[in-house]
């Protein structure tokens, strides 16, 4: 599939597009009140995903024929159902996968009940260096938990990995957040960029550095990642060509770089609290299908998914944003970064020369901050 500037390009068939990733968002409610989450936009509502809904879900996820559901928030632990949603996805035949803050996982008979409902792998989202900086940034006094919980994890023997994002305050931290994950016994670590948030046709991106700082903060912590006897990955969601090309070059052939966006290659499948299907979950309230009024069913779904409506979103989303971008070696891997960044920055701080250094000479995207979807 080739794409060309300004081409609407979702052109896939479904034997061709990559499996779809199925992802349970539960809840909106929280333990913390981190600076830069999604929950945040939605006000951590009261929406929390029935039994019905979760059910209804599952069901059609078995029926595409997926192999796994990741349970998300939120944070899933706290919904009133967990457990019970837990084994409705195992009883499915489908694999239970966990992203958690894993503040309740501190209680070992709590993450023993977890892994008895049947979930297979978790990823934790670990939030600071320190006990101050874990209160500065997410208004909750969970530290000494939160490193708990991960050595629970560690001794449990699950699948696991320790992830954090990128946010301002944590890059300033960064070696000492090194040492406090090294000290839980884990040797498994990923790190991500974030992302924009959009909601009423506003952007947001509180507590997260811009494209060029992170550019930035990931060459400096490379080394400090292959010295530091963590197995690790760097999610980029970023141009590739804000980075010097030796230094993505050489991410690339250490197997270290995790790239691609969801929405943009439509694999994967997002289910909110009340069974609305978004296009991602920092995209909080723009829906594009609901479980019960626009598809039952399976075959449904993949009838919605080839409506005209639907063809024309993922198309749009998919182009290149800018004329750089289509003469661009790295374009099949990078796809430009996350679109949301395009929409929250612009092109001027999103191009790069693969030197370290801006070049937009002017493109086809106007140059200023846009949030339309």
């Amino acid at each position: 599939m080739e794409l060309k500037v300004g081409e609407k390009s979702w052109v896939l068939s479904d034997d061709e597009r990559p499996a779809l990733t199925a992802w349970l968002t539960i809840n909106r409610a929280c333990n913390l009140r981190c600076v830069w989450c999604y929950a945040k936009m939605m006000g951590y509502n009261k929406h929390t995903m029935t039994l019905a809904v979760a059910q209804a879900a599952i069901n059609m996820m078995k029926d595409l024929g997926l192999k796994s559901v990741i349970l998300i928030g939120g944070e899933p632990t706290v919904h009133p159902y967990f457990f019970e949603i837990i084994r409705m996805v195992r009883e499915a035949g489908l694999e239970a996968y966990l992203v958690t803050n894993a503040i309740r996982v501190a209680d070992n008979n709590f993450l023993k009940r977890t892994l008895d409902a049947g979930v297979t792998s978790i990823t934790v989202s670990f939030k600071a260096a320190n006990r101050e900086m874990f209160k500065r940034d997410t208004g909750a006094d969970f530290f000494n938990e939160s490193v708990q919980a991960v050595r629970n994890i560690v001794e449990s023997g699950v699948n696991h990995v320790v992830n954090i994002t990128a946010c301002e305050n944590l890059m300033t931290h960064f070696d000492e957040m090194i040492e406090t994950i090294k000290s839980t016994g884990t040797d498994k670590f990923s790190i991500d960029t974030g992302k924009p948030i959009f909601l009423n046709g506003q952007s947001c991106a509180d507590g997260m550095a811009n494209p060029r700082e992170i550019a930035d903060f990931f060459m400096s912590v490379y080394p400090k990642l292959e010295r530091s006897g963590l197995r690790f990955s760097v999610k980029v969601a970023i141009p590739f060509c804000l980075f010097p090309r030796d230094f993505v070059d050489k991410m690339i052939a250490d197997g270290n770089i995790l790239t691609g966006c969801q929405m943009v290659s439509a694999r994967s499948l997002i289910i909110d609290p009340l069974g609305r299907i978004l296009p991602c979950n920092h995209v909080c309230d723009h829906f594009i299908g609901e479980i019960g009024k626009d598809f039952k069913t399976a075959e449904e779904f993949r009838s919605f998914r080839r409506s005209p409506a639907m063809l024309d979103f993922y198309q749009t989303v998919s182009g290149h944003p800018d004329g750089l971008c289509s003469e661009c070696a790295y374009w099949g891997m990078c796809g430009a970064g996350c679109k949301l960044y395009w929409m929250h920055y612009g092109a001027s701080d999103m191009i790069g020369d693969f030197n370290g250094n801006m070049k937009y000479e002017g493109g086809d995207v106007e140059d200023k901050k846009t949030a339309q979807m």
